[in-house]
């Protein structure tokens, strides 16, 4: 008898337990899961490119083809063959996906916490090597262009919560159905009977596998070694259940306590006509550059492996692309500007400081090479080549010590787009088209970069410290 009670009191417990464990899951959120994400894409697409993205290939696709054009019959076989992305418009996260969703699995009693959202990719265009064998035996060679509207991917990033492991899952949606037509070049009277042979979903499964075989492993190593996945809270969203005289109340102490740290005066520091001293800083920073003349600003060597098929010609060697120069920027502007004011303790000394930030758009900037390929099969040939990178900016920082007056400057390279082109050689050839594909647009980075901290970033603090005086600070005069 005493052990059927024993028992009893433990299931009675047991359920106790249970409830409360269930209450506890319901409340744990992940703290600003919606910027890591953010992050976490942007870090991952960087690895993307930096795989490139002419490595993500698409299957051969063959069909057979029967059509009557007024009198001419064309008939024969066509092989869409070495698919591959030229280029891709956009990419962004179609905002309402990004979700964090919590699961508890009955089978083995654990819970998993599933970061996700729907990475989309605008205007994919894929370049096909085109073989057109007609029913008398000739043979035809065309390259084709095909623009996908849009490819969605959507991903997620698993943490379990009973054996901290890390996982990711990327799966792609079903490829929609398209008017657009395939381009050739070059084009004749038989490429226009070709435009309606291209079957689009054939690129699906070529497609699909870019999510298992390159994204998939790339997020996990993301996920392990690169961004640091959100903290847990629990309880934390009792918050959003408070009266809101309780939350304006919970606000107004968090502002009387900044107030009483910081001396109640800082929130009241402006600079005056700060926006147009920026634009007259970076406006004669560049006037300086320009002075040094663009064409100083160098680009590092850089090397490549190839192994490349086109057609049935196997290409493989090594391309050096030296002596790289800045050729010209066709425009510049500034946007994103800021002003802030902030304090910082320092073993116990209290330092106030100024910064003025803004952004310096770059757009259209073209870069040139000496082009050395040394094939092993086709013997050394030398081209010129040029990029245009449609955008990219620097993040131009000046602070301002408001205690000792000591000013400092920071130019950091923020983004670096190549946007739909490939690189331009001459002369161009059938080696040239080989090559273009193995070249990407952050293969400059790292250069780009060293102009923002080596060479724009001395000459701005040169401008702030004995050009253009830093704005003075006014109390309560916004």
């Amino acid at each position: 008898m005493e052990k059927v009670l024993l028992c009893c009191v433990l299931l009675l417990n047991w359920r106790l337990v249970y409830s409360q464990l269930l209450s506890t899951v319901n409340n744990v959120r992940l703290v600003n899961h919606i910027p890591y994400i953010m992050e976490f894409m942007e870090t991952a697409m960087k690895d993307v490119e930096a795989y490139g993205w002419c490595n993500l290939k698409i299957p051969d696709h063959e069909v057979e083809i029967d059509e009557n054009v007024f009198d001419w019959q064309v008939k024969g076989h066509v092989a869409f063959k070495n698919g591959f992305v030229t280029s891709i418009q956009k990419l962004d996260l179609i905002q309402h996906t990004l979700q964090q969703v919590w699961r508890f699995d009955n089978t083995d009693n654990t819970t998993s916490v599933f970061v996700q959202a729907t990475l989309r990719m605008s205007d994919v265009r894929l370049g096909y090597d085109i073989e057109v064998t007609l029913e008398d035996g000739s043979l035809h060679h065309f390259t084709g262009i095909f623009r996908h509207n849009t490819v969605q991917f959507p991903f997620a990033v698993i943490y379990n919560m009973f054996t901290d492991e890390y996982s990711a899952t990327v799966t792609m949606d079903t490829l929609p159905r398209s008017t657009n037509k395939m381009v050739f070049a070059p084009a004749t009277a038989l490429t226009q009977v070709l435009s309606h042979s291209y079957d689009v979903t054939s690129a699906a499964d070529g497609m699909a596998s870019w999510a298992t075989q390159v994204f998939q492993p790339i997020l996990l190593n993301v996920a392990l070694n690169k961004v640091e996945f959100p903290q847990i809270c629990y309880n934390c969203n009792t918050y959003e259940h408070l009266s809101v005289r309780m939350k304006l109340c919970a606000l107004f102490c968090f502002i009387f306590a900044i107030s009483v740290v910081y001396g109640n005066w800082t929130s009241r520091v402006y600079l005056e006509k700060a926006q147009d001293y920026f634009h007259n800083m970076v406006q004669e920073t560049v006037l300086r550059l320009e002075q040094r003349s663009f064409s100083s600003l160098r680009l590092q060597d850089i090397t490549q492996t190839i192994s490349q098929q086109m057609y049935k010609w196997h290409v493989t060697g090594n391309v050096t692309y030296t002596n790289g120069f800045l050729v010209s920027i066709q425009k510049m502007d500034v946007t994103n500007f800021q002003q802030a004011t902030s304090v910082s303790t320092v073993e116990g000394v209290a330092t106030t400081s100024a910064t003025i930030s803004g952004r310096l758009n770059i757009r259209d900037m073209k870069i040139g090479y000496d082009v050395i390929a040394e094939l092993e099969a086709d013997g050394n040939h030398t081209f010129t080549g040029t990029f245009v990178h449609t955008l990219l900016w620097y993040i131009f920082r000046i602070s301002k010590n408001l205690h000792t007056r000591e000013i400092s400057t920071t130019v950091s390279l923020d983004s670096l787009s190549g946007g739909l082109h490939r690189m331009q050689y001459m002369p161009a050839n059938n080696i040239t088209e080989v090559i273009s594909r193995s070249y990407v647009p952050g293969n400059i980075w790292n250069s780009v970069g060293d102009w923002g901290r080596d060479v724009i970033q001395p000459i701005l603090l040169d401008v702030v410290q004995n050009k253009i005086a830093f704005p003075p600070v006014c109390l309560d005069c916004r």
